[in-house]
């Protein structure tokens, strides 16, 4: 009997898999907080995509309550 059949898909992948997941999960509020900026600004300039490229999680749910608040791209970024 191979080893490999004695093990989990946990044991095996468990770590591989967190981190894929967290990534995707990052990469897919990235992709839907710029759709939500396309949609109330229009064109997303490239310092804005490299703004939103540089913030994790937690920053990007931050910033995505602000942005229910304000009336610019500027503003959204501005340092408080």
């Amino acid at each position: 009997m191979p080893i490999l059949t004695e093990l989990t898909d946990e044991e095996l992948f468990g770590p591989w898999m967190r981190r894929a997941n967290a990534q995707g999960r990052l990469e897919g509020e990235r992709a839907f907080f710029l759709r939500q900026i396309a949609k109330r600004f229009g064109t997303v300039p490239d310092w804005v995509n490299d703004r939103i490229s540089a913030l994790g999680v937690s920053e990007l749910e931050d910033l995505g309550v602000r942005f229910l608040d304000v009336s610019s791209l500027e503003e959204l970024f501005a340092k408080n």
